[in-house]
Order: structure tokens, then C-alpha cells, then sequence
């Protein structure tokens, strides 16, 4: 049996939704050993997440890239402001700016990918 991707969608949105819920719970848990995360930069970490979050986020093929992209900055902001309240954690507008340049990244990783892909098809 040959996979393709209208077989696997389903496996592709149940991970999308499996990293998402593993973001906030990284996001919102207290930190147990800061040791651990002084050796990863949490920027690094916040664009790693969603650069991931996106290009899994687009082969979903829920909604529109652009859509996808809004969806994703805004679930940034609402990450955020639930680490406002949370007495461990706090807002960082520098985190919404990680979260962006991730998810432009996988965004640019899909274009740059669809591109191969589309030059390849024609040799």
C-alpha cells in the first residue's frame, strides 16, 4: 500500500494537535531544574516550537497559510498571557517575537521545500 497524503491527514492533525498541547504544557508547567533550560536559550526554544507548529500546521490543511499563520501568532499571545498569571512565569513581548520568527520560518521551509519539489517535478 503507497502512502499518500490525503491517508495520513488524519495522523498529521492529531500531531499538530498533540505538539500544540505539549507547547502550552512546556509553556505553562514550572520549571524544575533551570539549570536545563539556562544550556537552551527560551528564545531558541520559542522559535523552535512554532517554526515545528507551523510547517506541521500547513501539511494539516486546516485553513490558508495566512490563516494558519494568524491562528498560530495568536495562540503565542494567549500562551503569554496565561504565563502572566501564573505566579512562576511571566508576559514576554520578546517571546511573541520568537514565536513569529518561527512560524515564519516553517512557513519558508514549506515555500522553499514546494519550490524544490515543484522544479524537480519538471527535469
Amino acid at each position: 500500500m503507497r502512502l499518500n497524503h490525503e491517508s495520513i491527514l488524519p495522523l498529521i492533525r492529531a500531531a499538530f494537535w498533540l505538539l500544540a498541547a505539549f507547547v502550552a504544557a512546556m509553556a505553562w508547567l514550572p520549571v524544575r531544574n533551570p539549570a536545563l533550560t539556562e544550556q537552551h536559550p527560551d528564545k531558541t526554544n520559542h522559535i523552535a516550537a512554532f517554526l515545528v507548529l507551523s510547517i506541521v500546521l500547513y501539511h494539516a490543511r486546516y485553513v490558508s497559510v495566512y490563516q494558519a499563520a494568524m491562528a498560530l501568532f495568536g495562540y503565542g499571545i494567549f500562551i503569554e498571557a496565561v504565563q502572566q498569571m501564573l505566579p512562576y512565569r511571566s508576559f514576554s513581548t520578546g517571546d511573541i517575537l520568537a514565536n513569529g520568527i518561527g512560524i515564519l520560518g516553517g512557513y519558508l521551509i514549506v515555500g522553499t521545500g514546494r519550490l524544490i519539489t515543484a522544479a524537480l517535478s519538471r527535469i
